[in-house]
């Protein structure tokens, strides 16, 4: 006996069986988001998650989220759901069709930067800076992209944010609701030395690149000294000579 075509469905675009997924669309068209009652997970939410990116090419050309991004139970949107495990060539496809979703929350406030910062996924969180996501903001605890980044100790993530708010420090030492900055949330003293070390040293860069050479005292007065004898009239310089000669 052949499960319910929903069910068939669902159980392909996990498994990955684009050829099944096809036959079923085809035969069942209105299956599209086909929404899983026990989560509010969609077609597109469980090929996301599981970073099936032909799958999700396939629903989105089929139409899926046309009409408006869809959200789990939890408020995921497909983008979410792909970050948690770190798919960055489906998180990049995701974006290039729902952009929107770049600076989306879900129930607990987090963005897609968040997500990222969790799992210590940089090269995502790197695809997200480029598009222009605010790394700034607070989740409902207020915590920050950088609290998030300490919290899980997610040093490749930690060190991208640092270099990204270079010359605004103080983006580093932005407290949450509970009044603590990065730095004290920190997973362990490693974590957070390692962190403050990052700090300190983008710092450092941004101060050096705005110093202003300056040229030496003794180099510069050398300098105009000789440009002044081999710029004398060779009358004088005549003069000079016989001069000391005698």
């Amino acid at each position: 006996m052949l499960l319910d075509p929903s069910i068939r469905l669902r159980n392909a675009i996990i498994n990955n069986q684009l050829i099944i997924v096809r036959h079923v669309l085809k035969r069942w068209p209105e299956l599209l988001t086909n929404i899983d009652p026990s989560n509010g997970w969609t077609s597109l939410h469980y090929a996301a998650f599981h970073g099936h990116y032909l799958l999700c090419a396939l629903l989105i050309q089929k139409g899926h989220d046309s009409d408006g991004i869809r959200r789990t139970a939890d408020g995921d949107s497909c983008v979410h759901l792909a970050l948690i495990n770190g798919h960055e060539q489906t998180t990049h496809l995701l974006l290039q069709h729902f952009p929107q979703c770049v600076q989306d929350r879900n129930a607990q406030g987090r963005t897609p930067a968040h997500i990222a910062c969790m799992g210590d996924f940089h090269q995502c969180l790197s695809l997200l800076l480029h598009v222009g996501t605010d790394i700034t903001v607070g989740d409902a605890e207020g915590n920050t992209a950088f609290h998030i980044a300490t919290i899980y100790g997610s040093l490749r993530c930690a060190e991208l944010l640092v270099q990204q708010v270079a010359g605004r420090p103080e983006e580093c030492e932005k407290r949450n609701n509970a009044g603590w900055t990065p730095a004290e949330v920190a997973m362990t003293f490693a974590v957070q030395n390692i962190f403050l070390n990052y700090v300190r040293d983008a710092s450092m860069r941004q101060a050096f690149q705005q110093i202003t050479p300056v040229v030496p005292w003794s180099v510069a007065t050398a300098s105009s000294e000789t440009t002044a004898v081999t710029s004398a009239p060779p009358s004088l310089l005549s003069i000079s000579i016989t001069k000391v000669r005698t």
